[in-house]
């Protein structure tokens, strides 16, 4: 059980990620903006992500796991629809800049393999972890084609919004 859900966290929460280059033409397009604020967004949400990766390991590791993906994935999926619904940059700066860098933090590739290294023997651990990782990854490759069917079908704000759904699956 652990195994699976580590392996849906990691495809859902970095698919969900990889998605977000496709929207920077519409987004900009439609609201008027230049590249650079939606740019300035994705470098946010890096650097949160960054720095906030070794407390969020910390928070997992007094307050469980399950918690803390919880709480990053409800930051993730309230980010998304802050984003959907921007009228200024600092909605996006918000949105898709901290909410989901914290989100990310909450739901990434450190929660999942602190989650597994407990559950899975030494002797499988290595195995069990490339595995995890792998299908993490594969989340990032296979999101895309997805996210830009849904986004010719229904637009950027609309896509947003059904990810943010999709990360409360996390």
């Amino acid at each position: 059980v652990v195994f699976m859900t580590a392996c849906l966290l990691l495809f859902l929460s970095f698919g969900t990620r990889a998605t977000f280059g496709l929207y920077l033409q519409p987004v900009s397009a439609q609201l008027g903006w230049g590249r650079e604020i939606f740019g300035l967004s994705i470098a946010i949400q890096n650097i949160v992500l960054g720095l906030a990766q070794p407390f969020t390991s910390a928070i997992a590791d007094r307050f469980g796991t399950g918690r803390t993906i919880i709480a990053g994935g409800l930051a993730y999926a309230a980010g998304l629809p802050l984003m959907a619904h921007a009228s200024t940059p600092t909605d996006a700066y918000l949105g898709i800049g901290v909410l989901v860098g914290l989100g990310l933090s909450g739901t990434s590739f450190t929660i999942a393999f602190g989650a597994i290294s407990r559950v899975v023997s030494t002797e499988k651990r290595a195995l069990a972890l490339g595995l995890v990782g792998s299908i993490g990854s594969i989340g990032q490759f296979a999101m895309v084609p997805l996210g830009q069917a849904f986004l010719s079908a229904y637009g950027w704000s609309t896509v947003l919004i059904v990810l943010s759904l999709i990360i409360l699956i996390t």
